[in-house]
């Protein structure tokens, strides 16, 4: 290389480990885009997120699900009857990102 010219051996040796350099700075950013995104996400008012439930499909329920809630407890359900236990039911939200 002392003529500024890269022999073709050189290149072909250095090529693989650049191109794994490459991928994993393209997932390192892509993960840190995805933390920047759910920062925002989850820094917004409960009113706001409500507004967005409301207007969500259920795809898009399910989205806003994933970003807020990390489980579903269930626990024994008291006997009422037929009537749906709500009180047998309790979310685990996720931490908030610092």
């Amino acid at each position: 290389m002392r003529d500024g010219k890269v022999s073709p051996e050189s290149f072909f040796a250095v090529v693989p480990g650049l191109e794994t350099q490459e991928r994993q700075l393209v997932a390192s950013l892509s993960k840190a885009r995805r933390v920047q995104v759910d920062r925002d996400q989850r820094g917004k008012s409960p009113d706001k997120v409500r507004a967005e439930w409301e207007a969500a499909t259920i795809p898009g329920k399910r989205a806003i699900l994933g970003q807020y809630l990390q489980a579903a407890m269930v626990h024994p359900a008291r006997p009422k009857g037929r009537g749906f236990d709500h009180e047998a039911y309790a979310p685990v939200w996720k931490p908030l990102p610092q």
